[in-house]
């Protein structure tokens, strides 16, 4: 691989390109944050433009082929702020967009939200916004049907009828083949939370997590913990404290900021 000396566009510093990235038209810039500020440059026009795929079908969708949101919107900074780029490209080629609406798809094959295309666009209420979602399922996917799930219905159903009949959660973790948290989730309803719970059966409540002189494996007292805020307050210091208390400095350090003995006042 042969190497060329190239002068960056936007620094003028001189820098080594592949010939290969010159030949596929890369190796303008020294590094990608010289890349990025010469960008930012361009007019929003061009860098619009720049970023989609139109190479499909020119009277097809326009697929934004940069940064992506969860639900799979464009996304570019403009002056500073992220914008959504179906938005950006009817306000380009249309006009500004009426307070309090919405841009929608209008896709031929479905509504893709990484569309910019403007024949594919338009303004609608919050209510036409909500009623163009659930046509195209782009509402939220829960139980079986998302794509990380590892459990179904019937596991779940089967996992807290057990939990109601006694079983430890470990035992019902081993039995499925599964983590202990995720069986957890699954007992407190922090997941699956749309299945009802088996007939004749309670929410399972957990103890909350022992604290205090109550956890086994506590080395102070709550009498200790209180002279140590104390002496704290007078400007010991943490290594001094934990000398004499036999703890580590984490564990003074910990009480000193509240993440531990919390219940005491």
């Amino acid at each position: 691989m042969k190497y060329v000396k190239r002068i960056c566009l936007y620094c003028q510093h001189p820098f080594m390109a592949t010939t290969y990235a010159i030949d596929h038209g890369w190796g303008k810039y020294c590094s990608g944050s010289c890349r990025s500020r010469m960008i930012k440059r361009l007019p929003v026009r061009e860098r619009f433009y720049a970023r989609i795929d139109t190479s499909s079908d020119p009277h097809g969708c326009w697929l934004w082929t940069r940064g992506l949101t969860a639900q799979g919107y464009g996304t570019m900074s403009v002056e500073g702020r992220v914008t959504l780029m179906h938005r950006l490209s009817y306000e380009l080629h249309v006009g500004p967009i009426p307070a309090g609406l919405h841009v929608l798809h209008r896709c031929p094959g479905g509504a893709k939200p990484a569309c910019c295309n403007p024949a594919h666009l338009a303004v609608g209420t919050p209510l036409d916004n909500s009623h163009d979602v659930l046509p195209h399922e782009r509402h939220t996917v829960r139980g079986s049907s998302h794509p990380r799930a590892v459990l179904t219905e019937d596991a779940v159903i089967q996992m807290r009828a057990l939990a109601a009949e006694g079983w430890r959660i470990h035992a019902i973790a081993t039995h499925f083949q599964q983590t202990f948290n995720c069986v957890r989730a699954v007992l407190v309803r922090e997941t699956w939370k749309h299945l009802p719970e088996p007939f004749g059966a309670m929410p399972l409540i957990l103890p909350s997590r022992p604290h205090g002189i109550e956890n086994n494996k506590t080395k102070l007292t709550p009498d200790a913990v209180m002279v140590i805020r104390q002496r704290l307050t007078h400007g010991e210091s943490r290594t001094s404290l934990a000398c004499d208390y036999k703890v580590t400095w984490h564990t003074i350090d910990a009480i000193a900021k509240r993440l531990t003995w919390k219940h005491l006042p």
